[in-house]
């Protein structure tokens, strides 16, 4: 835990002010939207920990819901650096007709989780989504992501400032398909409950062309 109030002020203020900067932003061109998850955690032993999420995602202005999925899956840690993890997820996209499609997959996660000291913690998440469209041939997606933790506290408020990138490749059709760079400030306000509170830069490529979109959203981290 870092105590360094006036550097944790700075800090907190530049993260405050990014966010509101890149909404007005955002808002000005239409082009940002809105998501809300859960993670409900439930320990079993040292070991095993189920895990179910209920994810929602705003987009058009954030009026319409475009995307959710409900997935569950369990985690095993192998030792305390290095968890697996597998999931099951539902989906369903819906487009600018109203169309919905519907999509299965099955998730794959290695993880390597580390602290230094109290000054951060690292994490290096490998994941392997085999997603099932209807009617279409089963992809491979190949999903790293990268995230740093620094728990400060200001003026005796526990706070957990973190940063991280993650970047969706398709195997079967060898493309890049988005890069999320998510920054935020996240709070445990009960030693069951997390809140996350992020700004989200959504890079999507399609037909050759990388277009992005500003989202904003929250987490909840409900532990038992």
């Amino acid at each position: 835990m870092v105590k360094l109030k006036a550097r944790g002020v700075v800090f907190v203020m530049l993260v405050i002010l990014l966010n509101i900067l890149l909404i007005d932003s955002a808002d000005a061109r239409g082009d940002w939207g809105y998501l809300t998850e859960s993670i409900i955690k439930y320990k079993i032993n040292e070991k095993f920990t189920l895990k179910f999420y209920p994810y929602f995602k705003f987009t058009n202005d954030s009026s319409d819901l475009t995307f959710w999925y409900f997935r569950g899956g369990v985690d095993y840690r192998i030792f305390k650096p290095l968890t697996l993890g597998i999931a099951y997820q539902d989906e369903r996209l819906v487009l600018a007709n109203g169309r919905r499609i519907p999509a299965e997959s099955l998730l794959f996660d290695i993880t390597f989780a580390g602290k230094f000291g109290n000054l951060c913690k690292l994490s290096n998440r490998h994941r392997f989504q085999i997603k099932n469209f209807d009617n279409d041939e089963a992809e491979l997606r190949y999903r790293p992501q990268l995230g740093i933790d620094m728990p400060i506290e200001v003026f005796g408020i526990k706070l957990t400032p973190f940063i991280s990138n993650e970047f969706g490749y398709s195997c079967r059709r060898r493309l890049a398909l988005y890069n999320w760079f998510d920054v935020g400030i996240a709070k445990k306000m009960h030693k069951n409950l997390i809140v996350k509170f992020f700004y989200r830069l959504d890079s999507s490529k399609s037909a050759g062309k990388w277009s992005e979109r500003h989202i904003i959203g929250n987490r909840f981290i409900i532990l038992f």
